[in-house]
């Protein structure tokens, strides 16, 4: 009641302190971003996202700047409706529209930077810093970017180059220990010539705290899931630094010819990892470092554009025995991907015609150790992937009508090394792969338009799921026990494959401050790989019949502000996606021989995920942001049943599909709120403060892994 009543208080001032002299000139800058005007750099032809069928969501550098996110992970559980899971120990997974969220290698949404690949899974390594915006394509994408984009596409878009040498400045400092600082400087350097380079540091010093309430109500279960003992608990081992470099320099070479280029180089010398909350897996810590190098050249002449884009990444990802001066490197993964796409767009009229080549590389590699400098058998042996692929867009363009098409064929290779250690023999495999997608849109007059969609989309296998027979092999030195599983690769496996629809209606006038959109999506999944165990104990893989996932994506906003003759921005805004279905099918072969079908609701995924809030800004320069996120319910499997004896069998859930004998958790929902404000002291600079966790609540992502509660933050930031 006391938080309410200091927000209110400050944005009543805030609407006091607001001049009231404005003119015209001063009430158009108060109008909210149009992002109708927005060219969607994911689309390929960079084309207005009010002539896009697909639905496309924008996060905005004010968005960005307005919240408390340290990564990537943060951003996007502030500001969409996805499926994020975070661990402590920098680590997070995404899913949209029921594709579950996986720690794999190799995800069913697809990340990329500027429109080209990321170079990790893990969000949690992904630094905000010099980020201009994020299109979040919901839905397949594979026609034009392939495997993986079944759930969709997160592409992050880098601030470019300003015209004169400008820079900021920016420090942030708060509780846990935390530490954040940010400098940027680019412009001219030469006749034709820009280039810039920027670096970021963040810093948690101290171990965070678990919340210690909980908002929504909660049964004994409920908290008997999260362990009692939790609220208000210290999480030991979660510090961790991170730090991010980047430059790049962009070249007019003439009038005809651009050449531009960026480099990132991410890395963490101290993460530590906590596993658990009841720490089972032992106190350990890891490093990464992550190389990305991206190329572009460009032809422009009239409506005729040819680009030609390199790129390299390469992810290296040491973890140790212990988080302790004589822990070794027991275990490292090194991920490269490179490649190169190459399009010609053309424009004719109302027309955009797009064509391509894409040529790329995933290559997997790891090493394990039991002692230092002693090798022993990896979790999986080293594999990769190689693609090339030819694919054809176009889009049609009139006063009431957008119509968009393409088709893509894909050739995949992949191969997994003879591996002695794991007994895995040396296998090659290839898949063709085509697909498809139409979208549509029609205005009906005034703001109002419908839109719908259709696409194919497709993730290949791992390797290691494909071919090989391999043991992976864990020795728990407090129990002098050693657990061995045995793997056996389906080389019958074919790639995952989805076709979604959907349909729907959008309203949007920046003039009067409202927009709104209601899309409705039918998701079928078919092949979704899946592991069963053989009658030997071995695990082995295979093709679930299908998953269905269908609901509604919801988005309303409306600026008050234009009530007051646009003489400041009051924004409150409320969306969310609400599944209706979320399961899979499978087939199971009895040994007498009768088939049984199963039908079970996906883990991870939530059945709804919400975000709302209010956002206020003036011409005084302050602005706040109160932002809340709903958490549906979701289910999980119970790994920690040894260590909650408050948990009875009969606690397991016996709804989805699932019996008591299946050992699944219900686990209960959360709302968690955030709010930020800050002040601009002229042109130059900016004060501001924020509270993660606003309410402390209690709550986890993925079961055992309770997060942080509330953090306080302050920062400064000077604009030069």
């Amino acid at each position: 009641m006391k938080t309410s009543i200091i927000i209110l208080v400050l944005l009543a001032w805030g609407v006091i302190s607001t001049p009231s002299v404005y003119g015209v000139e001063l009430a158009d800058t108060m109008k909210m971003f149009n992002l109708d005007e927005v060219t969607v750099a994911s689309s390929r032809t960079n084309s207005p996202l009010k002539n896009l069928p697909q639905r496309v969501e924008v996060i905005t550098q004010e968005q960005i700047g307005s919240l408390p996110s340290d990564n990537l992970a943060e951003v996007l559980k502030r500001t969409a409706n996805l499926d994020v899971v975070q661990y402590p120990g920098v680590a997070a997974t995404v899913g949209i529209r029921g594709f579950s969220p996986t720690a794999h290698s190799r995800s069913y949404t697809l990340t990329l930077i500027n429109g080209l690949p990321a170079g990790s899974t893990n969000l949690a390594t992904v630094i905000p810093s010099g980020v201009e915006r994020i299109e979040i394509v919901k839905g397949p994408y594979s026609t034009l970017y392939g495997t993986d984009a079944m759930g969709g596409v997160i592409n992050i878009i880098t601030q470019g180059l300003p015209e004169r040498l400008s820079g900021d400045v920016e420090v942030e400092g708060g509780s846990f220990g935390y530490y954040r600082a940010s400098l940027f400087a680019g412009g001219a350097v030469a006749n034709n010539l820009r280039a810039g380079i920027g670096a970021t540091t963040i810093r948690q010093g101290d171990d965070y705290k678990i919340g210690k309430h909980n908002l929504l109500h909660m049964s004994d279960k409920d908290k008997y899931i999260l362990d009692e003992a939790s609220y208000g608990d210290r999480m030991h081992n979660t510090t961790f630094d991170m730090s991010n470099v980047r430059a790049l320099a962009e070249w007019q070479v003439s009038d005809r010819w651009k050449a531009s280029a960026e480099a990132m180089f991410t890395f963490s010398n101290d993460i530590e990892v906590r596993g658990n909350y009841w720490g089972t897996y032992g106190q350990t810590k890891k490093e990464f470092n992550r190389l990305n190098l991206y190329g572009t050249l460009e032809r422009k002449v009239a409506s005729h554009t040819l680009t030609v884009r390199p790129y390299y990444t390469r992810e290296k990802e040491p973890n140790y025995s212990d988080n302790s001066s004589v822990g070794f490197v027991n275990y490292e993964s090194d991920i490269a991907e490179y490649g190169l796409r190459m399009q010609d767009q053309f424009r004719l009229n109302r027309f955009t015609l797009l064509s391509g080549i894409d040529l790329g590389v995933y290559d997997y590699q790891s090493d394990r150790f039991e002692a230092r400098g002693v090798p022993t058998a990896p979790y999986k042996p080293d594999n990769r992937n190689s693609s090339a692929a030819v694919f054809a867009h176009a889009a049609y363009h009139s006063g009431n009508l957008d119509v968009n098409a393409g088709v893509r064929f894909d050739h995949l290779r992949y191969q997994i090394d003879a591996n002695e250690a794991l007994n895995a023999l040396e296998s090659k495999a290839t898949h063709n792969v085509l697909t498809p997608s139409l979208g549509l849109q029609y205005r009906l007059g005034g703001h109002s338009r419908l839109h719908a969609s259709y696409g194919r989309a497709f993730s290949v296998p791992e390797a290691d799921k494909t071919s090989g027979t391999f043991d992976v092999s864990v020795y728990f030195p407090e129990w002098d026990y050693w657990w061995t599983q045995s793997y056996v690769g389906n080389p019958q496996l074919k790639p995952e494959k989805s076709g979604t629809f959907d349909l729907g209606w959008r309203y949007s006038d920046a003039n009067n401050g409202l927009s709104a959109d209601i899309t409705y999506f039918n998701t079928r999944h078919s092949d979704r790989i899946v592991e069963f165990t053989l009658e030997s104990g071995a695990i082995s893989f295979r093709n679930a019949d299908r998953s269905l996932m269908d609901g509604l994506e919801l988005d309303l906003r409306y600026n008050f502000g234009t009530l007051f003759g646009s003489r400041f921005i009051l924004e409150g805004y409320a969306s969310c996606t609400w599944l209706f279905h979320d399961h899979y099918t499978l087939t199971l072969s009895a040994a007498s021989g009768a088939d049984s079908i199963v039908k079970r609701r996906l883990e991870y995924v939530r059945k709804v995920n919400g975000t709302f809030g209010v956002f206020f800004r003036n011409e005084a320069g302050i602005s706040a942001r109160l932002s809340a996120r709903y958490i549906g319910e979701r289910f999980e499997l119970d790994n920690f049943g040894t260590l909650r004896p408050g948990i009875l069998p009969e606690d397991h859930a016996t709804e989805g599909g699932y019996a008591v004998s299946d050992n699944i958790l219900k686990h209960p929902d959360y709302l968690v709120f955030d709010l930020s404000l800050s002040y601009a002291l002229g042109r130059h600079l900016d004060l501001g403060c924020s509270i993660t966790n606003l309410l402390d609540e209690n709550f986890s992502e993925k079961d055992g892994y309770p997060m942080q509660g509330r953090q306080f933050r302050v920062r400064v930031g000077y604009k030069f």
